[in-house]
């Protein structure tokens, strides 16, 4: 059973990145627009089993009501009257930031650090928009870099069960302070970025730190499940992809671990191979009836940051009750099928119904698969489609000469057989005959033995002509290299490249024009833009050109909901030549990309 279900506020989000940024939606993509990441204060806290530790950057319009925690030294050569540090500490912590157990105990805090600092760079890109939820413009940073940082700890002797976050006051019981605050437990994320406007109730699971939650229900993470799958129905490939917990996956089958809380790096290769094969087996799917074999399958460690996921690249160690894994399984198409299946075998104890977002080129949607109904089904409902191919050429108007060679060879004989009917007296019946048999002939064999010529006497295109040339030239190249099968990728090659030059184009495509997006992942959608072309001169070919050709991509991938886009800026020296009635590369040199 496929359920679909659309959240209005998420709804209104996607449109408003369409409308406005241009860029593709993404349900499970994580977009934060509070602006708390950018407020005059920041305050980055982290619970663990000794305490609560505290980064603070505090601005300078706001040192006032933090001042009990900076030295005598931040007031200049004559520092005012204040009681003793021990005094002020003890204000701080009941009167400043405050932490509170569920038994009304204070924490007592300790300076460990305080300096000036410069602000640390949290702009979100869409600071200025208008944020579609609230109507209201995304805030970006203060103008004034300048913070003073402080770094705090609050200890306790016993582990918490609740621990409750109240900013700085006034009078009226209100924050006297805007703070933006992120929280986490055991290095486990609970909140993204948020404002501290009142008092926050975090109650703490101690056992699993993955399940600690404020209260509010506007504090929250994104990936809020423990377990959570993507499904990327594509042009050339279908992936099925996953997050889940170390410690759920060792539930559902027996990795080989050794003993211990920490994983090393040296296990870590073979962990995540074992893991990879087991989400193989346990995620089956099938395409218009038809059980589809893996091209590939990778697992990788991955961590929860401020603006989604993020992979672990180099081997470290890891606490094996909150490592995070994601799985990545690909499986090659060669179109768009009508309905795929994924049969969803996993479940835990926390989670009833595992979310499943699905994604094609139209947009995500959202199914859910249960232990009582595990097909999660994605159907092509799309109208106007067209799968991506690669487009000739054509040799604009005048750039080739047609030559019909037999009929110009038999219009010849003709004038010979008349010149010899006119000038000699033997037979000039039979010869005349013979002239106009050859005129015939040579209209009769008009559309036969047709060779193509270039025209000596035409120039090289037009300028704008010559860069919509290059474009789809050099956009047909994009389209060859998503092709996985050799020969499929070979021949689109050849739409746009000299027989002669199609291993050296291949070659210089996949070295020069494919972009790595973050977290492993292959850019898979290219949308070229500003083409422009320089330094036009002919080239050896009779018709040919070369150029210096510029452009950019909207380069856009990713894995897990998460998206990854970049803008990329490109340069090459390109060849292109009349070839077989088309244009065609003859050379092609990227020469710069960033």
């Amino acid at each position: 059973m496929w359920v679909c279900v659309f959240d209005l506020r998420v709804l209104l989000v996607c449109t408003f990145l369409v409308l406005f940024n241009g860029v593709t939606p993404s349900l499970a993509d994580w977009i934060n627009l509070t602006g708390a990441e950018t407020a005059p204060n920041i305050a980055e806290i982290a619970v663990t089993d000794k305490g609560v530790e505290v980064a603070l950057e505090i601005s300078a319009g706001d040192l006032r009501q933090f001042s009990d925690i900076l030295p005598d030294k931040a007031f200049g050569a004559n520092p005012p009257s204040r009681p003793s540090l021990e005094d002020r500490l003890v204000r701080f912590s009941s009167e400043g930031l405050k932490f509170e157990t569920e038994e009304g105990t204070i924490l007592p805090v300790e300076i460990k650090l305080v300096e000036p600092r410069i602000r640390k760079d949290r702009a979100s890109a869409y600071t200025g928009m208008i944020n579609p939820q609230t109507g209201l413009s995304v805030p970006g940073p203060p103008a004034d870099k300048r913070v003073i940082y402080a770094k705090l700890f609050y200890p306790f002797d016993e582990l918490p069960k609740n621990l409750k976050i109240t900013p700085p006051q006034d009078e009226d019981g209100r924050a006297a302070v805007t703070i933006g605050f992120i929280t986490e437990h055991n290095d486990v994320p609970v909140i993204d970025f948020r404002f501290l406007s009142d008092s926050a109730s975090l109650n703490l699971n101690w056992d699993d730190p993955w399940y600690s939650k404020f209260d509010s229900p506007n504090l929250t993470r994104h990936h809020k499940d423990a377990l959570m799958g993507f499904m990327y129905v594509e042009p050339r490939s279908i992936r099925i992809e996953a997050l889940a917990r170390l410690r759920d996956i060792e539930q559902w089958t027996d990795l080989g671990l050794a003993e211990g809380d920490v994983i090393g790096a040296e296990a870590q290769d073979a962990l995540l191979k074992n893991i990879s094969e087991f989400f193989v087996k346990s995620l089956p799917i099938k395409a218009d009836n038809e059980l589809l074999k893996p091209s590939s399958s990778r697992a990788s460690f991955v961590k929860i940051e401020n603006t989604g996921l993020s992979v672990i690249e180099e081997p470290t160690q890891l606490d094996r009750s909150t490592a995070l894994t994601g799985i990545v399984t690909s499986y090659e198409i060669d179109h768009l099928p009508e309905e795929v299946l994924l049969d969803w075998q996993l479940f835990d104890d926390r989670q009833e119904q595992v979310m499943v977002t699905l994604y094609d080129p139209v947009g995500p949607f959202l199914a859910f698969a249960t232990s009582d109904e595990r097909e999660v089904k994605w159907q092509n409902f799309l109208k106007n489609y067209e799968e991506p191919s690669v487009k000739p050429v054509p040799l604009g108007g005048n750039v080739v000469l047609n030559i019909p060679v037999i009929s110009v060879i038999l219009v010849l004989l003709a004038i010979a057989a008349f010149l010899f009917a006119w000038l000699s007296t033997a037979m000039p019946r039979n010869a005349l005959i013979g002239g106009v048999a050859c005129l015939v002939c040579a209209v009769l064999a008009y559309p036969f033995a047709v060779v193509n010529v270039v025209n000596p006497f035409k120039g090289p295109p037009e300028h704008e002509d010559l860069e919509q040339i290059t474009q789809t030239l050099i956009g047909n190249l994009y389209v060859a290299m998503d092709e996985h099968d050799e020969q499929k990728r070979k021949s689109a090659v050849a739409t746009s490249s000299t027989d002669e030059q199609i291993e050296s184009i291949e070659d210089e495509a996949r070295r020069g024009l494919i972009i790595d997006l973050a977290g492993g992942s292959k850019a898979r959608e290219y949308l070229l833009s500003n083409m422009a072309v320089r330094n036009v001169s002919g080239s050896d070919k009779p018709g040919g050109v070369s150029l210096v050709a510029s452009w950019d991509a909207d380069v856009s991938g990713g894995h897990w909901g998460h998206a990854h886009q970049r803008d990329v800026s490109f340069e090459a020296v390109v060849d292109i030549v009349p070839d077989s009635g088309n244009w065609k590369l003859a050379g092609l040199t990227i020469t710069n990309r960033n």
